[in-house]
């Protein structure tokens, strides 16, 4: 992915180079249009506005995916923790 590029307006310079800022955007800029110094709004292309509105899965369906097709013989489990754990008292702490 491409570095993202952000481009800061006035409202009266957006007005001024609509069409410039418009090309920008389709370019991948993010143009913040502001006023009185902060963001009003933002203009990005369409392609970007819809990746940023689209349906996203829940937790739950994107692991149900994941695991989908798994070789489950070789997922680990409780038994194969169990030595890994350092059982030692662990260093003195000063109060």
């Amino acid at each position: 992915m491409m570095a993202l590029m952000t481009k800061r307006v006035s409202i009266a310079e957006a007005r001024n180079h609509f069409t410039e800022l418009v090309r920008a955007a389709e370019g991948g800029a993010v143009v913040e249009v502001q006023r009185r110094g902060k963001v009003a709004v933002i203009v990005v292309s369409a392609q970007r506005y819809d990746r940023l509105t689209a349906a996203r899965p829940s937790f739950a369906e994107a692991l149900a995916s994941f695991l989908e097709g798994r070789d489950r013989r070789h997922a680990l489990r409780q038994k194969d923790l169990a030595g890994l754990r350092d059982r030692s008292p662990g260093r003195p702490v000063r109060r």
